[in-house]
C-alpha cells in the first residue's frame, strides 16, 4: 500500500511541477456573437497556451528535496536494521 502512496503522490507532484505552464487563461472570443473584429472572423488559437513560465527551478527543488526523502529513508532502513 505504501508504494501505491508513493506512485499517487509522485503523479501529483508531476502534474503540480509539469502541468501547471499550461493553466493559462486564454482569451478566445465568444463563439455565440462577438467573434467579428473589424470586419474579419477571429479564430480561436489551437494547440496549448504557452505562458512563458520556466519550471527548471521548480524541477531542480522537487529533485533535491526527494534526493533528501530516498537518503532519509535508506538512513532510516539501516538504522532500524542495526537496531534489531
Amino acid at each position: 500500500m505504501k508504494k501505491v502512496g508513493f506512485v499517487l503522490g509522485a503523479v501529483v507532484m508531476n502534474l503540480a511541477i509539469f502541468a501547471t505552464t499550461a493553466l493559462a487563461q486564454s482569451t478566445i472570443p465568444n463563439p455565440g456573437g462577438g467573434n467579428n473584429v473589424k470586419g474579419e472572423v477571429v479564430t480561436p488559437p489551437g494547440g496549448t497556451a504557452f505562458t512563458g513560465s520556466d519550471v527548471m527551478m521548480i524541477a531542480a527543488v522537487a529533485l533535491v528535496l526527494l534526493a533528501i526523502g530516498i537518503s532519509f529513508f535508506v538512513i532510516g532502513r539501516r538504522r532500524a536494521a542495526s537496531t534489531a
